[in-house]
């Protein structure tokens, strides 16, 4: 070969090596720019923490996939440490696992809680710890331990007491409290004791004097139901056989107890237990007063003590006897409505003798009203309603007459308590017989629901049942 035709062949090979050389480094940088483009274009997952609260509930770990996430494990926010969670996702060349370590950590301290933040106690006492109410929680697992440290009590002064408490993954929480230790006097100390002792023995005799008063209620319950019992008053309202055991005791110091069932019958009349003048005896002394006062009275039993003395000078004038002296009872009745004049105009208890007798009085003394004829009648009906009485109520007058509550000027009160009473002395006369069952029964009602001290309300009840009435 000649010097020319080697070079040339020397040329040739110089050019394919550089062609070769620079496709293989066009290959190589190609592939290192494209395993570099796809780690940065290519998706991947997104986590949203690396840290999760201890306790923590429904924490989301995963902030973006390249896919539908088709598993994930759970991750324990109740166990302290690193925990690896795992996800599986579907993407368009298959699933593809995940995975990423997070740290359970427990950063809230427990919390102490005293009701006093300071206490005191004497020379080598030792302080009352119950006295704190100590309650130590943690935000996670509720109740924690705590301890209590010691405090030395031997000297004067302000020392510390400290509360720890300690939760299940060892944080700590601290509270102190102040113990003030004093020192007292002998003379200081027997002030101290006997002052609680004073307490305690006040404390006990009230205790004792409730039970007592506790005992002597239910004791006075018992004797009063067995007194109702004794008395057949059953039928009587509570308003007034409230006052059965006092009426009793009363009767005993001052009268009769064979008269109990009378005076109840006649509360039952005259205020059905409503009124503070129970007896409505204040109108005797000319001295009532309207609505519940108790006149001429300080209280129910001044008033009720009042009544039964009067009731007591009617039957003492009247000649009564016995509790069933019905006659001189009536002749009584009639002369504790009507006043001591009663007795000496008539010495017999007739209707007709009560009409005159208040007929005249009103003339004398220029009355519309005055008292209530045929009272005995209204009484009877709460104390003996089987007894009979001589003359029939069929002949009292359209308007029957009743004691004013002031007497120069009779209220409507009284007017209407007149033909109230008036009304029902008219009933008693009717014959179930001869009225159609209904209508009967309503106006036994509206008789039963009679109240005295609303003589208003209870006569347009009874006026509406009586017109209503239907014959057979």
């Amino acid at each position: 070969m000649s010097c020319l035709q080697t070079i040339r062949a020397w040329d040739r090979k110089k050019k394919i090596l550089f062609g070769g050389g620079a496709l293989a480094l066009i290959l190589v940088a190609g592939g290192i720019g494209y395993s570099w483009w796809h780690q940065t274009h290519s998706a991947t997952v997104e986590w949203n923490t690396t840290t999760v609260e201890y306790g923590a509930e429904n924490v989301k770990l995963v902030k973006a996939t390249p896919g539908k996430v088709v598993y994930q494990s759970s991750l324990d926010t109740l166990r302290v440490g690193k925990q690896k969670v795992m996800i599986q996702v579907e993407e368009e060349d298959g699933i593809k696992s995940y995975s990423k370590t997070f740290t359970v950590q427990d950063t809230k301290k427990p919390k102490i809680s005293v009701n006093q933040t300071s206490i005191t106690v004497g020379l080598r006492e030792i302080p009352d710890i119950e006295s704190l109410h100590i309650e130590a929680t943690d935000p996670v697992d509720g109740d924690c331990s705590y301890s209590v440290s010691k405090v030395d009590t031997s000297s004067v002064g302000t020392k510390k007491l400290v509360i720890k408490a300690t939760d299940r993954n060892n944080n700590t929480s601290k509270k102190e409290i102040k113990v003030k230790v004093s020192g007292l006097h002998s003379q200081d100390l027997l002030k101290q004791y006997r002052e609680a002792c004073a307490k305690a023995t006040e404390a006990y005799e009230k205790r004792i004097q409730e039970i007592e008063a506790q005992e002597k209620k239910e004791q006075e319950e018992k004797e009063r139901q067995e007194l109702i019992a004794s008395l057949g008053v059953e039928h009587l309202s509570e308003d007034v056989l409230q006052w059965a055991l006092e009426v009793h005791k009363i009767n005993q110091e001052i009268w009769d107890t064979q008269y109990d069932a009378i005076v109840l019958a006649v509360i039952q009349t005259e205020s059905g237990g409503k009124a503070c003048d129970l007896m409505q005896s204040s109108e005797s002394h000319n001295a009532s007063a309207p609505g519940n006062s108790c006149g001429i009275y300080q209280d129910e039993l001044d008033a009720l003590r009042g009544g039964i003395q009067a009731l007591k000078n009617a039957f003492t004038t009247a000649g009564v006897q016995s509790r069933s002296d019905y006659d001189r009872i009536a002749y009584a009745l009639q002369g504790y409505c009507f006043g001591p004049r009663w007795f000496e105009e008539y010495d017999r208890y007739t209707y007709q003798n009560s009409l005159d007798f208040s007929e005249k009085m009103k003339k004398e003394l220029g009355w519309d009203v005055y008292g209530v004829p045929g009272y005995p009648t209204y009484v009877f009906k709460y104390y003996e309603p089987s007894y009979q009485f001589e003359e029939s109520e069929e002949s009292q007058p359209d308007t029957q007459p009743s004691p004013p509550s002031t007497p120069s000027n009779p209220s409507p009160e009284s007017s209407d308590k007149t033909e109230l009473y008036r009304l029902l002395a008219t009933v008693q006369d009717l014959k179930e017989s001869d009225y159609t069952s209904d209508s009967w029964n309503r106006l036994q009602q509206a008789v039963r629901d009679v109240d005295f001290t609303s003589p208003s309300s209870s006569l347009q009840k009874l006026q509406r049942a009586y017109q209503a009435l239907v014959r057979v």
